[in-house]
């Protein structure tokens, strides 16, 4: 809850901080999407549910849909549309940590995948966490640390994430790790290239308030606290 609350506080410093006028208007989208997801939080754990009928994997599948569903309906009735597409990547290119509940619903999917497949994104991850603990990158994602000064250093090594396909295409799109999921860029997808775009969100808000139950419901809340780069699970595991 702490996320949510540090969260809500952000809209004034918003505004106090940032002068291009895109941007106010944006942090005003973001503050009431928030405040959708708050008001469908109940409606959306017992769509999750409903769509999961008591299988952990379902769940997690339901929870990105659900999620998604929910930002378009946001959007629709905001008449405001990202500009993301199928092939461009940028966005592939970002540290993104797992949840040990996220890592289990990820790497059922990757077993399923021929040994070729799998032996092409082990490569890839490993030549990622060698890049990544040449330049000191935190294996780990902890209370402490300053996300987005780690995703900016990160962004500067041009790591492309080892489940990204030669099409540009995640191999994983559907069920893509949540911080994958919820990104999306609302001005023009070039400013996403080696940074993090101004008019970007990650809308983390929609899942805290419906991922923890559907978490302690099929996990247990250390998973929430236990969470590594996708790189590194992926050479140390597949």
């Amino acid at each position: 809850m702490a996320t949510m609350f540090n969260y809500f506080g952000k809209k004034d410093r918003l505004k106090k901080n940032v002068h291009d006028l895109n941007w106010i208007d944006l942090s005003d989208f973001i503050f009431e999407s928030g405040n959708y997801a708050m008001s469908h939080s109940v409606e959306m754990i017992a769509e999750v549910k409903r769509r999961a009928n008591g299988n952990p994997q379902k769940a997690y599948e339901s929870l990105l849909e659900v999620c998604d569903e929910k930002i378009d309906e946001f959007e629709s009735i905001e008449n405001r549309h990202c500009c993301c597409k199928r092939g461009c990547s940028y966005c592939c290119y970002q540290a993104i940590y797992l949840s040990q509940f996220e890592w289990k619903m990820l790497l059922y999917l990757i077993n399923r995948m021929t040994r070729n497949e799998r032996k092409a994104i082990k490569i890839k991850a490993e030549a990622n966490l060698e890049k990544i603990k040449s330049k000191n990158i935190p294996i780990k994602l902890t209370p402490f640390m300053d996300e987005t000064a780690n995703n900016k250093l990160y962004l500067k090594q041009n790591i492309p994430c080892p489940l990204l396909g030669e099409d540009g295409a995640c191999l994983v799109y559907r069920r893509r790790p949540l911080a994958c999921h919820s990104f999306r860029n609302y001005g023009i997808s070039s400013e996403c290239e080696g940074k993090i775009p101004q008019n970007s969100y990650t809308f983390d808000e929609y899942h805290p308030a419906v991922r923890l139950p559907i978490i302690m419901e099929f996990s247990n809340t250390n998973d929430m606290l236990n969470m590594n780069l996708l790189s590194y699970l992926l050479a140390e595991n597949l």
